[in-house]
């Protein structure tokens, strides 16, 4: 009797151990997954001027927050989605013909919709770490105002708008401005510090097509003057080496 529950012992402790052994943290078929950029620096280095979560940019194609929807345990469908609105004034003093001071200020705007979709295959790896490659299409849009106060001849406060001129005064563009089209290539890995809950790190290769909006020059008193701008190709990879943390639901 005892070497029969020892030998029953045994084989549940032998089926114990072999499904830990074979247990990932990996995500199954059907579960979904968030990512956000993450800037491990930012923490050490203060004066970096970066931010510890923020958007790492691929030549103006901003990051985003990127979607998983797991197909099987080795394909995702992926999506990368960025609203994006800025607006930043800058105050300063004129003086007026009788040498009073008026206050002013610059005005910048900008907004951009992008949208990634792509695939995802993933390799065996480890228990932990979970490599991939993959492509995705980039589909973006966008544009930018800048507003500029100044004093006329009778020392009334006039506003020229100049609308989606990336080599203006403010010069400090975060978006790609017009129409934004192409293709990338995708790798990284993902590495499971608990279950579900992942650190990784990406590059990626883009091909990529931009039309600029018009320049629109708004001047008061004047005509307002359009200017075409040329459409631009090019291949541009990851300028970031930002980190991503995402976790499976």
């Amino acid at each position: 009797m005892k070497k029969s529950v020892l030998i029953l012992a045994a084989v549940i402790g032998l089926a114990t151990t072999t499904q830990a052994q074979e247990d990932t943290f990996k995500p199954e078929g059907g579960m979904n997954s968030l990512e956000i950029t993450f800037d491990p620096t930012a923490i050490f280095n203060a004066n970096n001027g970066g931010t510890m979560f923020g958007l790492s940019s691929i030549g103006g194609l901003n990051q985003g927050i990127k979607y998983r929807n797991w197909m099987s345990e080795n394909m995702a469908a992926r999506g990368t989605f960025l609203v994006g609105l800025r607006n930043f004034s800058t105050p300063f003093v004129e003086l007026d013909s009788d040498g009073e001071e008026k206050d002013l200020k610059n005005v910048a705007f900008e907004w951009a919709i992008q949208f990634r979709p792509g695939v995802e295959r993933h390799f065996k790896g480890t228990k932990r770490l979970s490599p991939y490659v993959g492509s995705e299409l980039i589909i973006g849009y966008g544009a930018n105002k800048f507003s500029s106060e100044r004093l006329d001849t009778a020392d009334a406060i006039v506003t020229d708008v100049v609308k989606n001129d990336m080599s203006g005064a403010s010069g400090d563009w975060y978006y790609a401005n017009g129409l934004t089209l192409g293709i990338g290539a995708i790798a990284g890995f993902d590495y499971y510090i608990a279950k579900d809950l992942y650190l990784g790190l990406e590059i990626n290769y883009a091909l990529a097509y931009n039309k600029g909006n018009k320049v629109i020059r708004e001047m008061d008193g004047l005509d307002t003057v359009e200017t075409k701008t040329a459409s631009n190709w090019y291949i541009n990879p990851s300028t970031m080496a930002n980190l991503k943390l995402g976790w499976n639901f």
